[in-house]
């Protein structure tokens, strides 16, 4: 009990003591029920020093930290019924807590109540509308509530040592609530971001059929999609009984805790019991006998044969198929009636368990727990790392993709946490190092127990499939028999001195998913996890790297990787280049990109915001007005973000499976060498060979370019663009497209293969390390073709670092009057200019930039005339910069006032293609 009053005449008529709060454990014992203490929230009277009246005192009690902390945790585990009060809930003590609960929480979870007169119900609703506070009315005047309160007094209930009362529900959704929290990856890494559940775990998705059904039906959908997201809760309020069907190791026990509290939330009184059905084992009447423990426990009844209250049971891991056990267990799910029950088990045994528990006389509904989609990954990455979300989330995307990791909550969250820690810290060199970090927490580095004088720890895990992994590379094998790998494991501990049990730490992977059962076989649970272990070993094993730098390509994600960890590894990079094809020169610069063009004549544009010289001006993004936020409508989300199924299956390539390279055309041969020259390049920054690096980056940067040129030139390609045009002919009206049709097909064969290289460049080359390399390049341009000054210019607009607005405008004057300087180059650099994404300085470069450049791109009659169209250039640019940036402006105050407020991403080479 907590009063504003200064007097004590409740605590002399109920025998309480009396606490005027100076010490904050005072306050503590009293909102967790283990004292029967009256709070003095103000003071005492006969204790003057406690007494809060005017402002300053006020002041001062406000700024008691441990106080409100308490205040704040006694708002989130109890249910507060405010009695007596007028203008008293208004004053600042009271005023600042129910501001700080409505900002922080969202109205779920605990109810408080403020009693009230039937006259003043109506505009106190009004007055708690936002936050979790019910007006309940106790009568009409004020001598009606001692015959309220007393009405609800309770008889018969469990209470505590010191005699209140227990909330025993409230005390066992705490507790699963308390197991969310310790389970979440976002309450473990960021605490202070993670307060509640609703922060912390993300619902689940809910989807009628399995996951790869899912997405294959909205991948042949014409119109309505047949399968549509489920919403949870209201699943829970439609069905009795659910089966929950989840991938192993794709969050079963946390979808079903969360389902438990949400059920219980929806259901006053109801009681959570959640049990394991591993801990149905010797159990006569398993589920009733959990639900008496349960019940026990928390004072719901005070011996065994009690009656039950109504209960929302939740059984993680259900197995079917064990004889009488798995009987018992369906027949006491009916026989104790739960309101609701979830019966959890993997994907693949649900049809048995339908099965069962049709023969027990339950009607089951099945319902697949999804995998996450990018919004999904955003939102996770959102709740933390505020600050920096997108980009944590672009990269863990991008990795899960690359590496085809598992799309679960705990994976990604695992994968987040060790990307944003990263980049607090500044320490991300590859993806190679964030997935080595990643598999790291996987394998326990940093646990509690993780002591290598004691047990096996993180680096001793590693060193055993760092070897596993080096046999399976060495015979070319993606698994191996379980007898070959307890022998592979025992063969590690004989070299190594170590007496441990390879069967232990067999088991040990696979609970850990670092190593799965592929029917007979024993193999990584991804290839990603095969191709780091083995170029950990690649580094101390002599044999296993000249194996790998034999045959570059076939293994070149062991080297990628091997490089990534190693960093300066001069015989990787030097074998590696050896892959890179001779350039085919017959044709020269034809129909490529970098042909040269006729100059243009130096028409001045008008002074328009609209196009007036052959430059597009961006498009300021605009909401999209058609765009609706998901409804749910009978517990189904009906219009679904498409761009959430975006990923591949997860099904995987075999490892170590060899490529065929005499059918493979040239240009695929040449993008598979890139790819693996550049990545290598890129993370080995460490190679103190300064000229090396220098002669390696112009080698692929030419290399680069010559992909530009030769895939523009390329027959197949050229006929995939003349069938595009064929069918956008077809498509539309003739005369609309026909005239036009030879301009499209010539612009986007040139452009495809500039918009591939450049993303090429920044996928896999760019980084700082390089730039020292890159600018001796830029240094050095006139002895450089211009296959290479095209891709180190690709790969410094696209790395923008401290001057690069020089070299760009070096090496593209270099380049002379080409197709890419006009129609590419030039492009790009408008639009950055217009956009205004720079500092002042930049600004000012980047036009004068501009300016040159094209007018470099054309002819003029007099330097008169050159100048007047100089001056035209500029006014363009800074009319359509003024304009975008109005239109920007005008959109923003569109986006905050729709509640909205979403960004755009920077479409700048999409909106050139």
């Amino acid at each position: 009990m907590l009063t504003t009053n200064y007097d004590t005449l409740i605590d002399s008529r109920d025998g309480r003591s009396t606490s005027d709060l100076r010490d904050v454990r005072d306050l503590l014992d009293i909102v967790t029920g283990n004292s029967r203490a009256v709070g003095h929230l103000h003071g005492v009277w006969s204790r003057p020093e406690t007494v809060v009246l005017g402002a300053i005192d006020y002041e001062r009690y406000l700024q008691k930290d441990s106080h409100r902390e308490v205040e704040h945790a006694a708002l989130l585990t109890r249910s507060f019924v405010y009695v007596g009060f007028g203008s008293g809930i208004e004053d600042p003590h009271f005023g600042n807590l129910l501001a700080w609960h409505r900002t922080t929480f969202p109205p779920l979870g605990h109810t408080h109540y403020r009693l009230c007169l039937d006259s003043e119900l109506d505009e106190l609703s009004r007055t708690h509308a936002s936050d979790n506070i019910v007006p309940v009315s106790y009568g009409s005047s004020y001598s009606d509530l001692p015959g309220f309160l007393e009405l609800h007094i309770p008889r018969e209930v469990a209470t505590t040592a010191s005699g209140l009362v227990r909330d025993s529900v409230a005390e066992a959704q705490s507790a699963v609530e308390l197991e969310l929290l310790r389970s979440s990856v976002i309450a473990e890494a960021h605490d202070e971001n993670a307060r509640s559940v609703e922060q912390a775990v993300l619902a689940p998705r809910l989807l009628p059929v399995p996951h790869p059904e899912y997405v294959r039906a909205h991948r042949r959908a014409n119109g309505e999609p047949k399968h549509v997201q489920l919403d949870p809760r209201d699943e829970l309020m439609r069905h009795e009984l659910l089966v929950i069907v989840c991938d192993e190791g794709s969050g079963l026990s946390t979808t079903l805790r969360w389902m438990l509290l949400e059920a219980t939330r929806a259901l006053p009184g109801a009681f959570p019991v959640f049990m394991n059905f591993h801990d149905s084992r010797g159990r006569r009447d398993p589920i009733r006998e959990e639900m008496v423990r349960q019940a026990l426990i928390y004072g719901i009844i005070d011996r065994p044969d009690g009656t039950l209250p109504p209960m929302v049971l939740a059984v993680d891991d259900f197995r079917p198929g064990l004889g009488s056990r798995s009987r018992r267990a369906l027949e006491s799910v009916r026989a104790t009636s739960p309101v609701i029950a979830l019966m959890g088990c993997r994907q693949g045994e649900e049809q048995q368990v339908v099965a069962e528990l049709r023969a027990a006389g339950l009607s089951p509904v099945v319902r697949y727990v999804g995998r996450l989609g990018r919004d999904d990954i955003k939102e996770i990455a959102r709740r933390m790392s505020p600050a920096r979300f997108e980009g944590v989330a672009t990269q863990a995307i991008a990795l899960i993709q690359s590496e085809n990791l598992p799309r679960t909550p705990f994976t990604v969250s695992l994968l987040l946490s060790v990307i944003s820690q990263a980049h607090s810290r500044v320490a991300v060199t590859s993806q190679t190092s964030i997935l080595d970090q990643y598999v790291a927490l996987i394998l326990g580095r940093g646990a509690v127990d993780d002591d290598p004088r004691y047990t096996m720890d993180y680096a001793d895990r590693a060193e055993v499939l760092a070897r596993f992994a080096g046999h399976l590379a060495m015979t070319n094998l993606a698994t191996t028999d379980e007898g070959t790998t307890i022998t592979q494991f025992q063969q590690t501990f004989k070299e190594l001195g170590w007496t441990e049990s390879a069967g232990e730490l067999l088991k040990w992977f696979i609970e850990r998913r670092v190593l799965a059962r592929k029917g007979q076989e024993i193999g990584f649970s991804r290839s990603s996890y095969l191709y780091l272990f083995a170029a950990k070993r690649m580094e101390h094993d002599k044999a296993l790297a000249q194996k790998m730098l034999a045959d570059p390509l076939d293994y070149a994600n062991v080297i990628v990787d091997h490089s990534a960890l190693v960093r300066k590894d001069e015989i990787s990079l030097s074998r590696v280049l050896d892959t890179l094809p001779e350039a085919n020169d017959t044709a020269g610069h034809r129909a490529s990109a970098l042909e040269p063009m006729a100059m243009a004549r130096g028409v001045a544009p008008e002074r328009t915001s609209a196009d007036n010289g052959g430059h597009t001006p961006p498009t300021a993004p605009t909401p999209d007005a058609s765009a609706e936020s998901p409804e749910t409508s009978g517990g189904q989300i009906t219009k679904p973000d498409p761009f959430d199924i975006h990923f591949m299956d997860e099904e995987e390539r075999p490892a170590f499976s060899k490529t065929p390279t005499h059918n493979v055309d040239r240009i695929t041969l040449l993008a598979r060498a890139l790819d693996l020259c550049s990545k290598v390049l890129r993370d080995s920054d460490q190679i103190q060979d300064q000229e090396l690096k220098r002669d390696s980056l112009a080698q692929v940067l030419n290399s680069w370019g010559t992909f530009v040129v030769e895939m523009g030139q390329d027959e197949s390609f050229r006929r995939l663009i003349q069938d595009i045009a064929d069918e956008i002919a077809a498509s539309e009206a003739a005369d609309e497209f026909d005239a036009r049709k030879p301009e499209f097909i010539d612009r986007v064969t040139r452009m495809v293969p500039v918009t591939i290289g450049m993303a090429g460049v920044r996928m896999t080359l760019a980084t700082r390390k390089l730039i020292s390399a890159l600018r001796a390049i830029v240094v050095d341009r006139a002895s450089h073709d211009e296959k290479t000054l095209t891709a180190a210019a690709l790969m410094v607009v696209e790395m923008r670092y401290a001057g690069w607005i020089d070299d760009a405008r070096d090496l593209i004057e270099a380049l002379g009057n080409s197709w890419i300087v006009r129609e590419f180059f030039l492009r790009i650099l408008n639009d950055r200019y217009v956009r205004g994404d720079n500092d002042e300085a930049e600004d000012v470069d980047l036009l004068r930039t501009c300016t040159m450049i094209d007018a470099a791109t054309r002819t003029h009659e007099s330097a008169a005339a050159k100048h007047r169209y100089e001056v035209a250039v500029t006014q363009n640019l800074r009319d359509r910069r003024l304009a975008y940036a109005t239109q920007r402006r005008a959109n923003e105050r569109v986006q905050v006032s729709d509640g909205t407020g979403e960004s755009q991403p920077n479409a700048t080479v999409i909106e050139v293609l």
